[in-house]
């Protein structure tokens, strides 16, 4: 999160699901355009996503990776590991979420390295995100 307290979001991936977020949250106030970016190696999956977002879409993961203070996966399951081994070396201390059916919270860690205090070491879901003892104050408003 930045001094300003904006939330910065990353969907990494910018099909359907990622753009209903996006869509849903930027109603509701929890994100601004300016403050959500998406990436997708489809142009036209970009395309859709910021004519109906307002959000900036690009072709680098990487980017997005690097930028967000919160990572939603928003891949098909079988684009996973090649994406988490992408933005391996860009993620530092992101909430990482992943919508993509079937990827344990196992196989993030150990995609991604370990991560303090993240709820895959302890191979439960996390059903309240906001007990994670990672979570700053200020991100523990966004339901």
């Amino acid at each position: 999160m930045t001094e300003s307290g904006t939330l910065h979001v990353g969907f990494l991936g910018s099909g359907r699901m990622a753009t209903a977020l996006a869509k849903g949250w930027l109603r509701a106030g929890h994100v601004r355009a300016d403050s959500c970016r998406a990436s997708d190696p489809l142009a036209s999956a970009r395309q859709s996503f910021a004519a109906e977002t307002g959000c900036s879409a690009v072709a680098d993961n990487r980017e997005v990776a690097a930028a967000g203070d919160l990572l939603l996966l928003a891949v098909k399951p079988q684009s996973m590991p090649a994406l988490l081994e992408e933005i391996r070396p860009h993620v530092k201390n992101q909430l990482v979420v992943s919508i993509a059916a079937g990827i344990t919270l196992r196989q993030l860690t150990a995609a991604l390295g370990p991560l303090p205090a993240h709820p895959g070491h302890a191979e439960h879901s996390l059903s309240d995100w906001r007990q994670c003892i990672r979570l700053q104050s200020e991100q523990q408003r966004y339901p």
